[in-house]
């Protein structure tokens, strides 16, 4: 397998048009935070962003989403604010974790929050746990009802908060998917310095470090 390391701005159309393909292929990769965009964005800001392109042959295999710290430290792109974080593959794609690192120029690649099916990088997961959801794909009555009947004690506290934003903020209202640039700034500076997993995705998070 034949590796290349570029910065994401550097993707052609046919290699974006690729990675998407990827994340249509396969649920646990088909997140925002492992999409070309994030990659992109997060390189307007963070010079040392870069992103791994795995060849076997005249194919792209996959791409890797990574930065590139001191003293060979390699961290997942956007370290700090994405819960998503591996390498979106084309499937059935094998790779050696230590020859990836090598291609990469880092000696440690170290992530908490590693998506399900990345088996190569399995070995070297310190621990595994459950990731917190919210999943309001059906409203925000269906999750409170949902809630409800898991827990009597947890539900009345919301209802009680509520009724506090409202006196202190105003009156709230459930929007599913909005586009609005000013919600978006709002929510990322009410979670800074962290910001919590992305509603409607379940599954686990794993933390470790590869090196070689």
């Amino acid at each position: 397998m034949r590796i290349s390391v570029v910065h994401p701005g550097e993707l052609g159309p046919a290699e974006v048009a690729t990675w998407r393909s990827f994340q249509y292929s396969s649920a646990p990769l088909a997140n925002a935070f492992l999409s070309p965009d994030f990659a992109i964005a997060v390189g307007r800001h963070r010079p040392c962003a870069r992103v791994a392109v795995l060849h076997d042959g005249p194919d792209i295999a996959g791409f890797l989403p990574f930065e590139r710290r001191a003293l060979g430290w390699g961290m997942p792109i956007g370290a700090g604010l994405t819960d998503f974080q591996g390498l979106v593959h084309a499937p059935g794609a094998e790779w050696d974790p230590r020859e990836l690192l090598k291609a990469c120029g880092v000696a440690v690649l170290q992530f908490d929050h590693l998506v399900p099916g990345q088996k190569p990088f399995e070995r070297y997961q310190a621990a595994v746990a459950p990731s917190p959801v919210i999943n309001v794909t059906e409203g925000y009555d269906s999750y409170y009802q949902t809630l409800k009947s898991r827990s009597s004690k947890l539900c009345p506290d919301i209802r009680r908060k509520t009724r506090k934003i409202e006196r202190d903020v105003g009156p709230l209202r459930f929007v599913l998917d909005s586009h609005d640039r000013t919600d978006l700034r709002t929510l990322m500076a009410w979670n800074r310095p962290s910001i919590s997993a992305p509603a409607g995705w379940t599954g686990s998070a794993s933390r470790g470090s590869c090196s070689w």
